[in-house]
């Protein structure tokens, strides 16, 4: 289940997994965290996203990373550096096996070009290049082949 929510509306889906543990829960544009003119520190990009942080704690929980332009202020402001504490704390709570890509298509050509959507993960300096391939799609492909099993 893909879901779009943000602040401490996440909060709610932690008794629905309690409850259903078997739930594969998908958080868009990566729980929509505040949008930022620069980076914030490590803590202040934790705090923010503490809500979400919390849900890897499910198994079955994966984090859509996408929508960077409604994170940043300007939103054009590509490669997106201001959200990058938020993808760093999301590597540290989920790890790398449940973080996907996705384009945030239409919306996202208001801001940026369609491959700046999946390309601003090759200038974040902490991602490997294995990394960048689960997170631009092999991951995908691995939540696909399970959920058909």
């Amino acid at each position: 289940m893909s879901v779009n929510s943000k602040d401490d509306d996440w909060n709610a889906w932690q008794e629905v997994l309690g409850r259903h543990p078997e739930l594969r829960l998908v958080v868009s544009h990566l729980g929509l965290p505040p949008r930022q003119a620069q980076a914030p520190g490590t803590a202040e990009a934790r705090s923010a996203m503490a809500s979400v942080l919390a849900l890897a704690d499910f198994p079955h929980s994966r984090v859509k990373l996408s929508g960077f332009y409604a994170l940043t202020d300007p939103g054009y402001d590509y490669p997106h550096q201001a959200a990058w504490p938020y993808v760093e704390a999301l590597l540290e709570a989920y790890d790398v096996g449940r973080l996907l890509w996705a384009s945030d298509f239409s919306p996202c050509l208001d801001w940026v070009t369609f491959p700046q959507t999946y390309d601003l993960f090759s200038k974040m300096p902490f991602l490997h290049d294995t990394d960048r391939e689960r997170i631009e799609g092999a991951n995908l492909l691995a939540l696909l082949d399970e959920v058909e099993q």
